[in-house]
């Protein structure tokens, strides 16, 4: 059924629903074909910052128990699609700050990343002009103060800086 619904209609319906009052229940049930068209088969433009905002928006806390583990197994796991392939750094960016945004915990995905020196190092890179003024690149983490603090302290922390130190002769000091 969802890999019936063309790119073309979901940019369609994904333009228009936010303009209509209960767009929850559709929102939610187009959500699996939207990342399938948008991550998967990368078919349409995707922001995971956006959709991190809208689901969000869907009062997240309200979802039974049950959902929300479906979400976060389904975000790890796309989480790792993600982070698979080359020059990650952008992907680990945005979907950090998506599930931020969606008003996950990020730790869990933080671990994901120290898993690898090479996902470490490029999440860095994406961050690196930055990160001396103890800021992120990415202009959507401006509304998530605390989860953006806590971004950055984990790339201070001894682990992380000390890989950074290492691999490009640069200390992020306290």
């Amino acid at each position: 059924m969802f890999r019936e619904i063309s790119e073309e209609e979901l940019y369609d319906y994904q333009s228009h629903v936010f303009d209509r009052g209960s767009w929850v229940t559709e929102y939610l049930y187009l959500f699996p074909r939207t990342i399938q068209a948008g991550v998967i088969e990368n078919e349409w433009w995707f922001s995971p910052e956006a959709t991190g905002k809208r689901i969000r928006e869907t009062d997240l806390p309200s979802w039974p128990k049950k959902r929300v583990d479906a979400l976060n197994h389904f975000l790890t796991t796309l989480f790792d699609f993600s982070i698979s392939k080359p020059d990650t750094g952008d992907a680990i960016d945005s979907w950090i700050c998506a599930i931020a945004h969606m008003g996950l915990n990020i730790q869990p995905y933080l671990s994901q990343i120290e898993a690898s020196d090479y996902h470490i190092l490029s999440y860095y890179v994406e961050n690196a002009h930055d990160l001396s003024q103890k800021k992120l690149s990415n202009s959507s983490w401006e509304s998530l103060q605390i989860e953006h603090n806590q971004i950055v302290e984990w790339f201070y922390s001894d682990k992380v800086s000390s890989l950074i130190e290492k691999a490009y002769g640069i200390r992020l000091k306290s």
